[in-house]
């Protein structure tokens, strides 16, 4: 805050004498840190590890290690671009989003152009690159705002997000921000300027992955960095090495300057939109008052303020006359207390000054509100009386900090201390509001004053507390205090509030008894009725009624091609834990009373499940036919007396692709039970953390049938079942890792599980213990347990802390899951000596496959069906064709044993947050992880350490070359969906390119591939974290039929190794016709012989009534499904048993219709030929969206049909009235069927959407309006606000229709 501006030539804090002018290396050296030395020659940083870097001439250099900073080189900007190759310096990257790029006018791109050009001049920037939709900026320090390099490249990035965020519609701009290396070479052909280097590529990619759309997202070498703004409140990003600045976080004042002239707001960016940025650059109408030469203990002198003054037309002599304040006690104010500061406007002198107003409220014994107030204050013997909030006065160096400021006016003038104010009181945040009122005052004459108050309200948790008995508690008495600045005495008001008392009357009239509300009710059930209206109270036939809007989602996903539903099985809410039993909740959250049902589905879904607006848009799908609304009336608990009637509107919203990673934080595609917590503010103001436990569960009303169970398998059958659940038992946990075990971890130079292991062996005698006697009939689970737990070392690695896993789940339950998992392995390996009966019942206290049944008998029903009906033989053979049996008559391979287990207790370890590895600079990039970036995915960080770090796994380390090789070959990313290839719903090659790719670059046998299911089976297995309890996972959470399909289909994924992918698929599609039951005889040849073959497989219900309806289609029909259908994805491959169209050969993109099973199966379960002239429709106008081209022979594109499945072939003809089905292409690879108001036509976009018309083949008659519009069509004004092209296509359909009918019609 000194007179004139000192800018940061070497990175130092601003603090450092460097800063300050000095030039006596003397005086300086002794005014730094021991840690700190000067080294005479040249003016930089210099790091003993890296050398002198951002030197610049000068008398001396200054040598340091700050050990929470890291070296951080020089960023002066003074260079010359076009001189040096190379240079160290900030640069700002932005792009627009690639959804913008494709629907971008000519006018908004150069109206952004010009955006970025008005900021390169505001803060005097360097174009380094730009194209049409992307720049590389490359930023300068402002020396008159005090904001180095990176402050101005933040802000630089802040206004041209705020400017795109006002454009209508809002542009979705994405910045990053980095410090670092740059290089720079001339191009040969162009002769133009290229740049590359750290500080370039790693600003693109923050970039892109900025993740919030219209935030500034910068690295941490950028945060740390910051001087003007390092203030600000920036937000971290999920990778915990990146922060993300919000367009709407106000700059304050860091220094008040003198002569830096008055920010003109037309100049500004985006000024002719008011709405746009309102600061550019630090407010720099600020005054300095300390004295020019810089040195802090000088302060502008008395006469050097009254000069100030006068030279902005200040008459001085009013000062000190009537009720004016004496100039001296203004300049102490202003200079010498900082209580206020002062500014130029339109080059008038106005005077700046902060307040925060404290609302100190409590509940008296009768449950009314009251607030602290100064009721009066004796100065020098005066008596004055105030009745005034608590207040006090923001000094400039606070810098707007009021929560500093509440804490100190407490201590000061109640004589209350911090730990006293948080253990009593709240501050709710939510009454936080800013007002600013600019007067005149009589106090200060001449100058107009802008009072800015921050007012919160602040709640007392008990009055009954102790150590409030000084401010007149519990009783709201009156007292006084006595600071040393006057005597003061306080009262405690009532606050007026008509509503309160109006809430009182109508509870009593209501004939509700308040006094038999508990202390909290009444403040709550105001709260909930006038402050965040979540309910209202009204008569209904002579009761007061409480109504409550609900909104309850149920938010499908398909997981294994079977639909799942998520629902709350716990919920930890106030300390207190609620097991969800009996009917499990869907999402559910209250409504405000005007709001709309869709905008509080959004609400929910994000406030729930943290799942973001624009993530739902893109990757959800609303189900507007499902919605419905349903009343329940009960009494309420919390407010006795009172009827409460809960008005419930339902909604299921569809997952519309479970395998993307976004989902990966709710538990897909695997369907876990993941946690998910959240911060819930009281009425008291308090806050809460609700953690709920969420777990997705099959959508079918019921697994099996309902029967009368015996209570044991051998006692008598005529014994009733139990009811009651026992508790779901777990394993003991290994020993907790001490504190000197995990001294050194945050500073250890490497991968953290390198350092955690380093002391640990495997016991690789329990290790082989456990693989040779794995089907020794003396050797228990108990025994099995002991040796694997003492054998891998890395299984202590979930007994780190406390903190949850990347799935959400608590480490104690990734053990368990991982102790299942191994379990099950033992269970599969010994079928016939018991493992069978402790796979589907678990295990009793002593270790012995558990024989009686104490549970509700739906659950020992689910459990004996299981085991009549699985085919264990094919778990066999699958066990035998990973090499872990030798023969089905018990012989087993002792090494590859031990490798699955191996595999299996270190699989899952990389989903502990904090042993994520960090890719390392000399691998530069590993699986779209750029080196210095943290992997995310647990599976490829796993990779990533059996890669390069294999010695930091003792137990992988140990195992021989094979076991190491099958094991890496398990951890591929195979993008492999088996419910694909169990439905037929997917072309060969979306199916199976990625897998045989792995399969044939890694020379692996299908004795690896049938490794590699294994490992997949077991530890699906194992996923709930009870042990004890056998593979509940499989015997009562999973469709048995969709297990069945999935264990016949493993062995055709085996010869990937040695034909392609059409062939295997061809060969699946072959065998299941020839296993279909009742036979359907030889498999097809010729042509349609493919789509006939998926076409049955997709149905799984009568394959006769499918033959016999696809020979009945309409030749038109027939002829798409066959060309759709035999698509393979693969520009080079082609079906054996039907020739392909010679006009399609070779060309693709082939078409995926997702939930086309599922439409064959409900729609075709009644009638099949109107499902597949519903299917051949889809197919046909998807074609016209993406028409065949030789370039894209090998993609495919996914067309969702959800809005479709679930209907029957009538309710897809005619649905709702003036409505009609539309395809719309939502991007490069993806579109939707959905339900569309005609009169919504004209607002779509033609060029990627296509109407579909489902008529019957039969359908003549004209009332059947548009082949599926429904037959309430819409008036003739109504047509006319369609297209024209598509109003003459309409009519021309009519026209011919009404040519063959009979009449005038």
């Amino acid at each position: 805050r000194k007179m004139g501006s000192q800018v940061s030539t070497c990175g130092l804090p601003s603090g450092c004498p460097q800063r300050q002018g000095h030039s006596d290396s003397e005086e300086v050296a002794a005014s730094y840190p021991e840690d700190v030395r000067l080294v005479p020659g040249s003016m930089g940083v210099k790091d003993s590890s890296h050398g002198l870097v951002g030197a610049t001439e000068g008398p001396m250099a200054i040598k340091t290690r700050f050990d929470h900073l890291p070296s951080i080189p020089e960023i002066s900007g003074t260079e010359d671009i076009s001189k040096d190759e190379q240079m160290t310096c900030c640069c700002l990257a932005w792009t627009l989003s690639h959804a913008d790029q494709e629907t971008l006018t000519k006018r908004v791109l150069l109206s952004l152009h010009e955006e970025v050009a008005k900021c390169l001049k505001i803060f005097g920037s360097e174009l380094l690159m730009d194209d049409a939709t992307s720049g590389l900026v490359r930023g300068q320090p402002l020396e008159d705002a005090d904001m180095n390099a990176a402050d101005t490249m933040v802000r630089f990035g802040q206004c041209l997000c705020r400017w795109a965020s006002f454009q209508n519609p809002p542009l979705v701009l994405q910045v990053g921000v980095h410090v670092g290396e740059l290089n720079k070479v001339e191009l040969p052909n162009s002769g133009q300027k290229g740049y590359w280097g750290v500080a370039y590529s790693k600003a693109k990619r923050l970039a892109e992955t900025a993740g919030k759309h219209c935030m500034v997202h910068l690295s941490r070498d950028v945060k740390e960095m910051l001087n003007a703004m390092r203030l600000l409140r920036f937000a971290i990003s999920t990778t915990r090495e990146s922060f993300l600045l919000d367009i709407d976080t106000q700059l304050t004042p860091m220094k008040r300057r003198l002569d830096v002239p008055e920010l003109d707001s037309k100049n500004i960016a985006g000024a002719p939109e008011e709405r746009s940025m309102q600061h550019a650059v630090l407010p720099s109408e600020t005054l300095d008052v300390f004295a020019p030469d810089g040195t802090r203990e000088e302060y502008m002198s008395f006469e050097q303020f009254s000069d100030l003054l006068v030279s902005h037309g200040v008459d001085i002599s009013r000062f000190g006359k009537g009720s004016a304040k004496s100039l001296d006690s203004f300049y102490n104010a202003v200079v010498n207390e900082e209580k206020c500061h002062l500014v130029t406007v339109n080059g008038r002198l106005e005077r700046m000054v902060d307040l925060v107003r404290i609302s100190l409220r409590i509940r008296d014994s009768e449950n009314r509100l009251r607030e602290l107030r100064i009721d009066s204050q004796i100065d020098d013997g005066a008596v004055r009386s105030r009745g005034q909030l608590l207040a006090v006065a923001l000094k400039v160096p606070q810098n707007g900090q009021w929560q500093d400021a509440v804490e100190k006016c407490f201590e000061r003038k109640l004589m209350l201390s911090t730990t006293t104010q948080r253990a009593c009181f709240n501050i709710d945040r939510s009454t936080y509001e800013v007002k600013q009122e600019r007067s005149s005052s009589d106090t200060i004459p001449g100058l107009m004053t802008t009072y800015r108050s921050h007012n919160i309200t602040i709640m007392v948790k008990d009055r009954h507390k102790r150590e409030l008995s000084g401010i007149g508690l519990p009783d709201c008495s009156s007292f006084t205090t006595n600071n040393g600045q006057g005597e003061r005495r306080w009262v405690w008001s009532l606050v007026s509030d008509d509503k309160e008392d109006k809430l009182l009357q109508m509870l009593h009239n209501g004939g509700v008894d308040v006094s038999e509300f508990s202390s909290k009710a009444f403040m709550e059930l105001y709260d909930e009725v006038y402050e965040r209206e979540l309910s209202t109270l009204e008569q209904r036939d002579g009761h007061l009624v409480r109504s409550i809007r609900i909104i309850k989602i149920w938010l499908h996903a398909d997981i294994l091609n079977v639909d799942h539903i998520l629902l709350a099985r716990s919920k930890l809410q106030k300390g207190k834990l609620e097991e969800q039993r009996g009917q499990p909740r869907a999402i559910s959250m209250r409504m405000q009373a005007d709001m709309r049902w869709e905008a509080a589905v959004e609400e929910a879904l994000c406030l729930r499940l943290g799942i973001e607006p624009g993530l739902q848009a893109r990757l959800m799908a609303v189900d507007d036919l499902s919605y419905k609304i349903s009343e329940e009336i009960a009494f309420s608990e919390s407010y006795p007396g009172l009827r409460t009637v809960y008005i419930v509107n339902e909604v299921s919203v569809r997952i519309m692709d479970s395998h993307d990673r976004h989902w990966r934080v709710i538990g897909l595609p695997g369907g876990v039970d993941f946690n998910f917590a959240r911060r819930e503010t009281l009425s008291s103001g308090e806050s809460d953390v609700v953690v709920t436990q969420w777990g997705w569960a099959a959508n079918e009303a019921s697994l099996v049938p309902k029967r009368k169970l015996p209570s044991s398998l051998r006692d008598d059958p005529t014994q009733a079942a139990q009811d009651v659940a026992p508790p779901r038992r777990k394993v003991e946990p290994p020993k907790v890792w001490s504190e000197g075990d995990l001294k050194g971890l945050k500073t250890y130079v490497g991968p953290a599980v390198a350092r955690l292991m380093s002391s640990h062996k495997t016991d690789w005698d329990a290790a082989r213990r456990a693989a040779r006697r794995i089907r020794d009939p003396g050797y228990s689970c108990g025994d099995f347990f002991h040796d694997v737990v003492a054998a891998f070392p890395e299984l202590r690695l979930y007994c780190i802390d406390k903190e949850e896993t990347s799935s959400g789940r608590s480490l104690d339950d990734e053990y368990q899951r991982t102790m299942g998992a191994l379990f099950s392995v033992f269970w599969l390996m010994r079928l016939d000596m018991g493992g069978k009966q402790s796979f589907v019942y678990g295990l009793e206290d002593d270790w012995r496959p558990r024989e009686n049944i104490t549970e509700p008998q739906d659950t020992a029903a689910r459990r004996i069906l299981f085991k009549d009906q699985t085919d264990w033989g094919a778990i066999t053979k699958l066990f035998v064709n990973a090499g872990l049996l030798l023969d089905e008559n018990g012989k087993h391979d002792e090494e590859q044993t031990l490798g699955l287990l191996v595999l299996m207790a270190i699989h899952d370890i990389m989903k502990l947050d904090s042993l994520l590895p960090v890719v390392a600079q000399e691998h530069i990039e590993y699986h779209g992880y750029k080196a210095g970036e943290r992997i995310m995915d647990h599976d490829v960080a796993l990779s990533y350490i059996i890669e390069f770090y294999p010695s930091a796994l003792p137990s992988f380390s140990g195992l021989s070359r094979p076991q190491k090789d099958a094991i890496r070959f398990s951890q591929c990313k195979l993008d492999y969906n088996m419910g694909w290839l169990a439905q037929a719903e997917a072309p060969p090659g979306a199916l199976f390119r990625t897998f045989r790719e792995a399969v044939r670059s890694g020379s692996a046998s299908s004795k690896d591939i049938a490794f590699y299911f294994v490992h997949w089976f077991v530890d699906l297995a194992g996923a709930e974290p009870y042990p004890m309890e056998g593979s509940e996972k499989f015997v009562l959470r999973f469709p048995h039929r969709v297990l069945s399909q999935f264990l016949q289909s493993f062995a055709v994924v085996q010869h990937l190794s040695t034909k392609t992918e059409t062939q295997v698929y061809e060969d699946y599609l072959a065998w299941r016709w020839m296993d279909e039951i009742p036979a359907l005889g030889d498999a097809p040849v010729g042509p349609g012989a493919i789509a006939l073959m998926r076409l049955i497989v997709m149905a799984q219900g009568d394959s006769a009534r499918i033959i016999s309806a696809f020979k009945d289609l309409p030749n038109a029909d027939r002829r798409v499904l066959t060309s759709e259908l035999a698509a393979t994805a693969c520009e080079d491959q082609a079906y054996e048993r039907e020739a392909t169209d010679p006009t399609h050969r070779g060309k693709g993109p082939a078409i995926l219709v997702y939930y086309g099973p599922a439409l064959m199966q409900k729609a075709g379960r009644k009638d099949p030929l109107g499902a597949l002239i519903i299917l051949a429709e889809v197919y046909r106008q998807a074609r016209e969206l993406w028409p065949f081209s030789a370039e894209e022979g090998n993609r495919t594109v996914t067309v969702r049909i959800d809005s479709l499945k679930e209907l029957d072939v009538d309710a897809i003809r005619a649905p709702e009235a003036n409505s009609g089905w539309v395809l719309g292409k939502n991007g490069r690879n993806d579109a939707i069927v959905h339900l569309t108001a005609l009169v919504d036509f004209k607002t779509l976009n033609w060029s990627n959407h296509q109407i579909l018309r489902f008529s019957h083949p039969s359908s003549s008659h004209p009332d059947q309006v548009l082949n599926g519009y429904s037959s309430s069509a819409p008036a003739i004004g109504t047509v006319r606000s369609i297209p024209n092209r598509i109003v003459s296509s309409v009519m021309n359909r009519l026209s011919r229709r009404a040519s063959g009918a009979s009449g005038s019609k």
